[in-house]
């Protein structure tokens, strides 16, 4: 799955003047809940909607904490422990309706566009393992 190729429920909603609940009962929408986020897949928004699409944030930058924690493999609620009490950690987010949405680091996109997968490094032996690394906001991600 890639998060690029769905829009939030709630934004394509509110950009389109019409309600969430409009949007669940079109039969032809393939949905997906991730961390209490519900995504709408972008190709099977109907046509009088996909205007909006290009307002929608773009969620191949941006991932919930929850939605993070699970794509790199670290223990619920470890990610959020480590950015409030890091001072050096200071993701930048956008707030969307309760959420907050962190901005992933470019390299970070881009690895994981080439296919590459994302895990938290935690010692030296993790880092053995990765073929790349990236600093996203003072916790190393490896990439294999």
């Amino acid at each position: 799955m890639s998060y690029g190729d769905y829009v939030l429920t709630r934004e394509i909603a509110e950009l389109s003047g019409t309600t969430k609940a409009n949007f669940y009962y079109i039969n032809s929408i393939v949905r997906k809940n991730i961390g209490g986020i519900s995504m709408i897949l972008k190709s099977s928004i109907p046509e009088k909607y996909k205007k909006h699409i290009s307002k929608c944030l773009d969620l191949e930058k941006y991932r919930t904490i929850t939605a993070l924690e699970n794509e790199i493999s670290t223990t619920e609620g470890n990610l959020y422990y480590h950015i409030v009490t890091s001072k050096n950690m200071k993701m930048p987010y956008i707030k969307k309706g309760r959420n907050k949405f962190f901005k992933l680091p470019d390299e970070y996109v881009k690895l994981k566009k080439d296919g590459l997968v994302p895990f938290q490094i935690k010692n030296k032996e993790d880092e053995k393992l990765s073929e790349h690394i990236v600093d996203m906001y003072g916790m190393k991600i490896g990439f294999y």
